[in-house]
């Protein structure tokens, strides 16, 4: 029988990114984010729901959506969170893909 994720449980890879070992928590409100250590920025993170449902999927990442949200502007003008998202399904390599997540998370933390 499995236990209830109900407080935030981390573990540290034994998978070096750039001679960083890879912090992986998964917290009590259901999100698995995931950091370099001995870095404070550079936070990645995703729902448990999200993760099952990407990874359930038959079709390759280029053909996920991206997550539908109310249309606020003509069109022109792209959400940083859908912008994020996309990066993460991508297909880029991993370098890549972890340094455009870094700058993207620190716009979105300067625009709060």
């Amino acid at each position: 029988m499995a236990t209830i994720l109900d407080k935030d449980l981390i573990r540290e890879s034994t998978v070096e990114i750039e001679g960083r070992q890879i912090l992986v928590t998964i917290t009590a409100d259901q999100t698995i984010s995931m950091k370099l250590k001995g870095m404070k920025s550079g936070i990645v993170s995703i729902s448990i729901a999200d993760l099952f449902a990407q990874l359930s999927t038959n079709s390759g990442p280029e053909e996920l959506p991206l997550p539908s949200k109310p249309k606020k502007n003509d069109g022109t003008n792209i959400s940083l969170h859908d912008l994020r998202h996309r990066c993460m399904i991508s297909g880029f390599d991993y370098a890549t893909t972890t340094k455009f997540d870094n700058m993207l998370h620190e716009l979105i933390e300067e625009g709060k």
